[in-house]
């Protein structure tokens, strides 16, 4: 069988250098064969810039089976070039280095780096991962005690948050909520910052001065410029003709007006404004007329266009300022309250697992990220983070980190699309930077 060939696009995958890269391709395409050979190139070139020893590369799979599996194939394709040359030592070498590779998961990447450090985090050395029952057996465990120690203590905001989010029901919801929770904040790597973002978001305050207010703003006037357009078709239409002109436009150009204080107010972050000229918006009845043109139906047309639009910024625009920071803070109470109930509980999962000396996967991880970076400065009250902020520009790298970078000459990660934000983090964090 000849040797591959590989397309530009797949051969510029496999020579780029000096940076960061992000190969994107459909299935089937070959991504991964694309990283083996790029693996394979490095190990084998005759280049000092581009050669490295496969010791020297940290390879990251979605699972062991492909892990396994491209370790034989670049152990396979070594193999060929020393049946081809017996006596180059350099291959022979590499195909010894190969064996110790750290080609492997996110989760036995993470478990190595916590077992290797795991004085730093104060935990048992002889730690082992449990099986979904145990855990599942200690999630309820943990959750039911949250439960019933707020229940005794007879706290208000707890009793309205159980009040708001189950009624009269069984508070089975409100511990599947929890739960779910911890699942979706701990995919974060900084869960805490995200808890406390959380809880910033619903400050009391000016409605302009809100994560909540600002997307509403900005929704309103992309949705009145979007009217105004849609009007302006309408507009343009009834002028050329007669009949139009005269039963039709003088209702246009009032519903351009209502569109207009509504972008104006919208632009200029009055509230107040916003409310009432939304709340007071109506479209008033076209006039009555026979034997109109074709082009009277699409005026109307763009005019149901113009009242769908001004009904959705009704929808979003439901109060004043005053009653607006009065829901803002009822609800920051209530999410106050919840992050409270997380944290008990996730403080109540480390308690019990650090009893049984049981970690999950993750634990690992986010273990392995608290031993790569530390924040340059604490959160500050009021700041609203977005899940999606650079970290890095929040944290540093630690000793540890920048040891550990030493050791790669470059990191590869496959399957990245199905990487949540926690396990996306470790090869960032690991990176040398812009030549990485």
């Amino acid at each position: 069988m000849g040797e591959r060939i590989w397309t530009p696009q797949q051969r510029s995958a496999i020579d780029a250098a000096g940076g960061t890269l992000l190969v994107s391709a459909a299935a089937g395409s070959g991504k991964t064969a694309v990283l083996v050979q790029r693996v394979i190139e490095k190990l084998t070139s005759d280049d000092p810039e581009k050669y490295c020893d496969a010791d020297r590369l940290l390879i990251v799979t979605f699972t062991r089976a492909a892990a396994a599996e491209m370790k034989e194939r670049i152990t396979a394709e070594l193999q060929k070039k020393v049946e081809q040359d017996p006596w180059d030592t350099r291959m022979r070498r590499q195909m010894i280095l190969v064996k110790k590779a750290p080609i492997c998961t996110i989760d036995s990447f993470c478990s190595k780096l916590v077992r290797d450090n795991f004085y730093k985090l104060d935990i048992a050395p002889d730690f082992r991962i449990g099986d979904d029952s145990e855990l599942k057996i200690i999630q309820e465990d943990c959750i039911n005690d949250v439960l019933e120690r707020n229940y005794a203590e007879g706290d208000d905001d707890f009793f309205e948050l159980v009040e708001q989010l189950i009624g009269d029901r069984n508070d089975s919801e409100l511990s599947d909520l929890i739960k779910q929770l911890d699942f979706y904040i701990g995919s974060f790597p900084f869960p805490e910052d995200i808890m406390t973002a959380l809880e910033n978001a619903y400050s009391a305050g000016d409605p302009t001065g809100t994560v909540w207010g600002q997307s509403v703003l900005e929704y309103v006037k992309k949705a009145a410029e979007y009217g105004l357009a849609c009007n302006a078709i309408a507009c343009d239409v009834s002028a050329s003709d007669e009949k139009l002109t005269e039963k039709y436009l003088p209702s246009f150009e009032r519903d351009a007006e209502i569109l207009e204080r509504i972008r104006t107010a919208a632009e200029g972050r009055q509230w107040d404004d916003l409310y009432r000229c939304s709340s007071e918006a109506e479209i008033t009845p076209l006039g009555r007329a026979t034997k109109l043109p074709y082009e009277a139906d699409i005026a109307k047309a763009a005019r149901e266009v113009v009242k769908d639009v001004m009904e959705e910024i009704r929808s979003a625009v439901v109060s004043d300022a005053e009653e607006f920071e009065k829901e803002i803070s009822f609800t920051g109470r209530m999410v106050r309250k919840l992050m409270s109930l997380l944290r008990e509980y996730y403080a109540a999962m480390v308690e019990a697992k650090a009893r049984r000396r049981v970690l999950d996967f993750v634990d690992l991880e986010h273990m392995a990220v608290n031993l790569l970076v530390q924040r340059k400065e604490p959160l500050h009250e009021g700041t609203a983070l977005s899940p999606s902020s650079d970290y890095l520009n929040a944290y540093c790298k630690t000793d540890t980190a920048l040891a550990l970078t030493q050791q790669y000459d470059e990191i590869m990660l496959d399957e990245y699309q199905d990487t949540n934000h926690q396990r996306g983090a470790e090869p960032d964090l690991l990176g040398g930077g812009a030549q990485s």
